[in-house]
């Protein structure tokens, strides 16, 4: 990989390291599942990459798994909440702020790409 892709590939890790930290939707999603009394501990590890395009991928966006939901989860105002969660995830991964940032990549011939891991736990607090 040259330098300038290396930058650029930089830049894009920011922008998605940026848009999830910082993220007001996805605070949100959180402090709801907080406020219906549950103990949530969120961890988000993104692995970054590219591939030349070509024209199957070149009409591709970011790619994220995100759809599945937890099936050991069976309480539905929990399972609503990680539904809200995930929504918020995905619209910061299709972000203004994501899309300039892959420009550059993009305009060299190369399809950007993230492979998102997300940790939730969530657990009722236990009483002592």
């Amino acid at each position: 990989m040259d330098d300038q892709l290396k930058r650029q590939m930089k830049k894009f890790g920011e922008a998605v390291n940026s848009a999830l930290s910082d993220s007001e939707q996805i605070a949100r999603a959180v402090d709801r599942i907080k406020e219906a009394g549950y103990e949530t501990f969120v961890k988000f590890e993104a692995t970054l990459g590219v591939r030349k395009q070509s024209e199957e991928s070149s009409k591709e966006t970011l790619a994220f798994d995100l759809d599945d939901p937890n099936p050991t989860i069976t309480d539905d105002q929990l399972q609503q909440f990680m539904k809200e969660l995930r929504e918020a995830v995905k619209s910061e991964l299709n972000s203004e702020q994501l899309v300039r940032a892959a420009a550059p990549i993009k305009e060299n011939g190369y399809q950007p790409f993230v492979t998102l891991e997300t940790n939730i736990r969530i657990r009722r607090p236990t009483i002592h």
